[in-house]
């Protein structure tokens, strides 16, 4: 791996945590939606557990399944029972038409948004 791309690897793994610590702060306020598949919602949240970063109130970090009901929570969507299963189907080759979810996900952090993630959210329309 060359020095740039060791730099952008570090880049994104910095802004899933930003995009996490926005998540919260914008779903405190309520009203968030998320608008991608469920495969993708367990994607991102496999790759942020992956960083390790997230820690429960002892310090230690938290576990996959407690970060996927957290999320799920804040994006009014319901916790899939077997989350892990979404993620070994949206591990597909990316062609044309088909790109993971990893790949739109950095397309957008590459295009210089702050917060990738909000390109898969919406706020809830009052009822």
């Amino acid at each position: 791996m060359t020095e740039n791309q060791n730099l952008t690897k570090e880049k994104m793994n910095h802004v899933l945590v930003s995009d996490y610590a926005w998540l919260l702060e914008k779903g405190k306020e309520g009203g968030l939606l998320w608008n991608g598949s469920m495969a993708d919602l367990c994607v991102w949240t496999h790759q942020l557990f992956l960083q390790f970063a997230i820690t429960d109130k002892h310090g230690n970090a938290r576990q996959y399944k407690s970060l996927m009901r957290e999320i799920c929570a804040l994006t009014h969507r319901d916790m899939p029972h077997n989350p892990n299963s979404y993620l070994s189907h949206s591990q597909k080759e990316d062609y044309a038409w088909n790109k993971t979810f990893t790949t739109r996900y950095k397309e957008i952090f590459l295009s210089g948004d702050e917060h990738p993630i909000s390109h898969f959210l919406s706020r809830k329309k009052d009822e």
